[in-house]
């Protein structure tokens, strides 16, 4: 007979069982009520956790309930996270900055019992929970707001012992479910069971991927309701590392900064957004290489290859992840491999990556869906499937017929040494007259502009052509912003076929962003005109090669 191995099983269990016997002594930072940063350590928060289990499980007894968070990235939002995965129950942490309808939409698909809100967010969980009928319990996160009569999680939680009887959970268990950012459509809920998570925080503990160790020094910027911030608290718990946890000013340059120098933080993960803030402030305040010994972990959208040089200008390490809310959310990490030569190496830095240990990656062929080639040119729809892939949505919102491969919607190529870079999304594809213009290649080309800090490329209706493309740019505060698109213009001739040059260059203060600080294309595309029909010949660089004339 063979002897039963395993039962202790892959939940969040075991990271307050490490944090118990291991790591109970270890210091972490994080924002409070006032927003200053408040030193404590992984004992207090596993005391924290079994309180807020106690007053969880009185609020909502029935088993599996989903407890919903409408909270900022600081030490009482996780302690939630833990305290209801841990005991069973299911977490949905709600985005604050989405919009009305994309929330009402969540709370259509999702039964909540319990809505654990930050004070300042009170008038947006009153709303949500009126919208509801009323039903959902609300408690309150932190110090008391004005004209809000709901109990305090925290002044409940004081009267409740500091330890508690974690159940042994079934791994395969559903803990959390995150949803997407609506930027196609309706937001769409994914589910994260333990052992997906626990998975995917062991998969970053691995030196060729994020490397997550005890001596780090973790500072996860992008939100718990992002994809469960990269899942870098996951990884950090698990190997014991300090944490930084900004609370509400997650996407703050200055103060996220000020945080990197304070704290020697050595695992920075935010959004390319966020990560270009951050370096812009360092650069100018002269400081020398103020990210030496840093890995800035970034994601969410694609890193340019500028980015990738100011980091290393400033002694950091840029490393590229590659996944999405239904990868769960990294399933690439960009790291030169040992057999490139310098240049392949910083080249590779702006790829997005090589499917890390666990995850297979496919190509397949736009239009016949036969598989591509792996050569660094072929392009296809980039597929994918690994132990924390999802096969499905949590309302059946799946496309196509087989839940073998997840289909990403990314363009993508691949090179003989597996480094993958997206090409576009099919949804972001330009087709005019016939053929088509990839905008992230033409993004990241006019990133290489002298003055251009920004750039975003989108297609605008054209009544002759179908589609052209126009850039969207954001100028740095020294350059000529006049000649600005005549250069951007020079600079892409030869370098892109020529009627992939956009018909317009447009300068703007800033770019629009979702709520996930993406840039928001679907914002700039509504905001376009049409140009009319006596227009619409346009110029030589307008008309795709081949095209006849009118």
């Amino acid at each position: 007979m063979r002897p039963e191995i395993g039962r202790g099983g892959l939940t969040v269990g075991h990271l307050l069982w490490r944090m118990g016997h291991l790591f109970s002594g270890k210091k972490y930072w994080t924002a409070d009520d006032s927003r200053n940063m408040v030193c404590r350590t992984y004992g207090d928060l596993l005391a924290m956790s079994a309180q807020y289990a106690a007053v969880l499980t009185q609020a909502a007894p029935q088993p599996g309930a989903c407890i919903a968070t409408l909270a900022w990235n600081h030490d009482r939002h996780l302690g939630v996270i833990l305290a209801t995965s841990a005991v069973g129950d299911v977490v949905v942490p709600l985005n604050p900055r989405s919009s009305v309808e994309h929330l009402h939409h969540v709370l259509a698909k999702v039964p909540i019992s319990v809505l654990v809100f930050d004070a300042d967010l009170a008038d947006l969980a009153h709303s949500l929970r009126a919208h509801a009928g009323g039903e959902m319990t609300l408690l309150r996160s932190g110090a008391a707001a004005p004209d809000c009569d709901c109990p305090g999680l925290d002044e409940l939680a004081t009267s409740q012992p500091t330890s508690f009887d974690w159940p042994m959970l079934d791994e395969n268990r559903p803990m959390l479910v995150s949803y997407t950012s609506g930027t196609t459509g309706m937001p769409k809920g994914v589910v994260y069971s333990h052992r997906s998570q626990m998975l995917h925080a062991m998969m970053a503990l691995g030196v060729d991927t994020l490397g997550v160790c005890e001596a780090d020094v973790v500072l996860p910027a992008a939100a718990f309701f992002h994809a469960n911030s990269q899942g870098l608290p996951y990884a950090a718990l698990l190997a014991g590392a300090s944490m930084v946890l900004p609370g509400r000013r997650a996407g703050d340059g200055p103060f996220l900064a000020e945080l990197v120098e304070s704290y020697k933080v050595t695992c920075f993960g935010a959004v390319p957004t966020v990560v270009h803030r951050v370096a812009e402030v360092l650069r100018s305040a002269g400081t020398p290489t103020p990210l030496a010994g840093t890995r800035m972990i970034s994601g969410g959208s694609a890193v340019d290859r500028a980015l990738v040089d100011r980091v290393a200008d400033l002694g950091g390490q840029m490393i590229q992840v590659w996944g999405m809310t239904e990868t769960s959310p990294i399933a690439a990490v960009s790291r030169p491999r040992g057999w490139l030569d310098p240049e392949s190496s910083r080249h590779s830095q702006s790829a997005q990556g090589v499917p890390v240990a666990g995850v297979e990656f496919e190509l397949r062929d736009l239009e016949t869906q036969e598989p591509v080639e792996w050569n660094g040119r072929s392009t296809g729809e980039l597929n994918c499937r690994g132990p924390w892939i999802i096969n499905d949505y949590l309302w059946g919102d799946w496309q196509g017929e087989s839940h073998d491969w997840l289909g990403t919607g990314d363009v993508a190529s691949i090179d003989e040494s597996g480094y993958m870079r997206i090409v576009d999304r099919l949804k972001d594809l330009v087709k005019s007259g016939g053929e088509w213009i990839a905008t992230r290649r033409l993004e990241e080309a006019i990133l290489q502009v002298d003055g251009v800090v920004e750039c975003a490329v989108v297609g605008i209706p054209h009544p002759e052509w179908g589609e052209r493309p126009v850039a969207y740019v954001v100028a740095r505060e020294c350059a000529d912003v006049d000649s600005l698109g005549a250069r951007i213009r020079s600079a892409l001739v030869g370098s892109v076929p020529k009627f992939w040059l956009p018909d317009d260059v447009r300068v703007l203060d800033r770019l629009p962003r979702t709520p996930n600080e993406k840039i928001d294309k679907m914002a700039l595309r509504r905001a376009m005109d049409v140009p009319p029909a006596d227009q619409a010949a346009g110029s030589a660089a307008g008309r795709p090669e081949g095209a006849a004339r009118p």
